[in-house]
């Protein structure tokens, strides 16, 4: 494969990523609470516990219930954008 070809296929890599909303406040009322935690040694990996049992998945990149949609474009959109412009 040549240089150029193996430069654009590094660029279009797939990348998941998820961002987590908090509690409403129809769930809370409801009685619903958070049942995402994020591990702070990994940020692409979240813990989601529902009727106690834990499941643990893992993301190129997770994004808080305080993330900002800004933080979400600059760091997911952002370079999707940049590629598809520059024809990769």
């Amino acid at each position: 494969m040549g240089k150029a070809v193996e430069k654009r296929a590094e660029k279009s890599n797939v990348r998941v990523v998820a961002r987590c909303r908090p509690v409403n406040a129809r769930e809370i009322k409801e009685g619903g609470h958070t049942i995402v935690r994020f591990s702070a040694e990994n940020p692409g990996i979240v813990e989601l516990t529902v009727d106690d049992q834990p499941q643990t998945f893992q993301f190129d990149r997770m994004f808080a219930t305080e993330s900002t949609q800004e933080e979400v474009f600059t760091d997911s959109v952002f370079p999707l954008i940049n590629d598809v412009l520059n024809g990769m």
